[in-house]
């Protein structure tokens, strides 16, 4: 937090974020947003955890799409000026129905690869974008 407060203090657009789906409860995730709400980033990116074969997280359970369209939507209800992006995890959980998530509060994404798996390709994502009708 101090770090992300020196970076708003020196004038400098913050980009900040977290994870979710780590096995935190939603009192936790609560937290998250009203921490990151408090710094007021000009983008936040939301990841899903994919649990990778070998990592303490292996066995996490994963989360439903209704809870993560219902976290975008709190963070969304925070963090009202902020660019609210689907980053990683988002084409593993949301899959097909990766919209519902622009439609239910998020207004970016996070195209491509990260550091753990692949992403969308771009052309896949404008065209995502595209089908339901907004701009990119």
């Amino acid at each position: 937090m101090n770090t992300n407060l020196i970076v708003k203090n020196a004038g400098l657009e913050l980009c900040c974020g977290g994870i979710i789906g780590m096995g935190e409860s939603r009192m936790q995730r609560l937290e998250l947003g009203l921490d990151l709400a408090k710094l007021s980033p000009e983008e936040c990116p939301i990841n899903m955890l994919v649990p990778q074969k070998g990592t303490p997280l292996e066995m996490q359970t994963r989360l439903s799409l209704p809870e993560i369209l219902r976290i975008i939507a709190v963070f969304r209800l925070l963090m009202p000026k902020t660019i609210l992006k689907i980053a990683g995890g988002r084409e593993v959980y949301l899959s097909s129905e990766q919209e519902k998530a622009l439609l239910g509060g998020a207004n970016g994404i996070i195209t491509g690869g990260y550091l753990t798996i692949d992403g969308n390709s771009p052309a896949k994502d404008f065209e995502m974008i595209s089908k339901i009708g907004l701009e990119a």
